[in-house]
């Protein structure tokens, strides 16, 4: 829905409304029945692990609304304004959640829907499901565990469990002058997040992990500037990322990066440059490094946030006709 209440101002509203079905990989991994040691409430337990895909899944969810507005006042000449306030609701995510927090499967209380407490020596009814899964094809146990050892069974199939909720602004604001034959082009754009809300499973309580290494960051931001006279222009451009945390808590610093380039388009109508541009593009102009995270994975940088290239110069040479 749009609307214009006034000449160089329009409101504007969508509701959108999607799905996304699993992959092959999510349904159709053959299954596999192994067994682990996990830390329980009373010390270590014995227990057997489900994995594989899952035929019943469902697909995911997604409702997302937006609002905006756009100005181009006529007392500015050259200036323009943008806002876009989005709310994205995901359900029915799928996942793997007791595979990706296996460590405390038995003692997370958002994962008690995928574990299952048995006591082989007192129940024979536990007895004869957990010989059962241990003499199944799919199992590789066989040998390494007693039934009467088995404590808990862990479901770490693929399902449908996981939400989310998005939440945030999108904003420009940009100039545009002309002096003589120069025209200069400036502008700011960026997002501001003020929800990434995850819900592990239907019952676990909601975290908004916003500004956590791995996840999106509250604002991402844009500067740039841009000059064009006749056959040749020139842009600058600056990065930036807030600082934020790791997941132990430190802090993870801001980063900025510059963006250069050159170019040169002749305005011919004919002869051999006709159609021709050439343009030099520098990323990341001063070489700047990531900022440092601990991760697992042992990188040293949230690849979620930054990027460990460095600075990267292409050349670009068109021609059309």
């Amino acid at each position: 829905m749009v609307w214009t209440p006034a000449p160089g101002a329009q409101l504007r509203a969508s509701f959108g409304t999607s799905f996304r079905a699993p992959n092959l990989r999510q349904t159709t991994t053959a299954e596999r029945i192994s067994g682990t040691v996990l830390s329980s409430a009373t010390g270590q337990a014995a227990v057997i692990l489900l994995a594989g895909g899952n035929p019943q899944l469902r697909p995911e969810r997604a409702d997302s609304w937006t609002a905006g507005i756009d100005l181009t006042p006529s007392k500015l000449p050259g200036v323009r304004m943008s806002a876009t306030w989005f709310r994205t609701s995901f359900r029915s995510r799928i996942g793997r959640p007791a595979l990706d927090d296996l460590a405390d499967a038995l003692i997370n209380p958002a994962l008690v829907p995928f574990v299952t407490i048995v006591s082989p020596t007192t129940s024979a009814a536990d007895l004869a499901r957990v010989t059962a899964l241990i003499n199944d094809p799919a199992s590789i146990i066989h040998g390494s565990y007693a039934p009467s050892t088995i404590g808990a069974i862990v479901d770490a199939r693929y399902v449908n469990t996981a939400s989310t909720l998005v939440d945030g602004i999108d904003w420009t604001v940009a100039y545009t002058v002309s002096s003589g034959r120069s025209q200069f082009d400036l502008a700011a754009t960026g997002t501001n997040l003020f929800d990434y809300r995850e819900q592990l499973t239907p019952t676990a309580p909601g975290l908004n992990n916003v500004n956590l290494a791995g996840k999106p960051l509250a604002l991402r931001g844009r500067l740039s500037s841009d000059w064009t006279r006749g056959d040749v222009g020139a842009g600058l451009g600056v990065n930036f990322a807030n600082a934020y945390h790791d997941l132990g808590g430190r802090t993870v610093a801001a980063w900025a990066t510059f963006d250069l380039q050159l170019r040169y388009a002749p305005q011919r109508v004919t002869g051999a440059l006709h159609g021709i541009a050439v343009a030099l593009n520098v990323q990341n102009l001063t070489d700047q490094s990531p900022p440092f995270v601990n991760t697992a994975a042992g990188v040293g940088y949230d690849a979620a946030n930054a990027d460990a290239l460095g600075r990267f110069v292409s050349l670009q040479i068109t021609k059309k006709w």
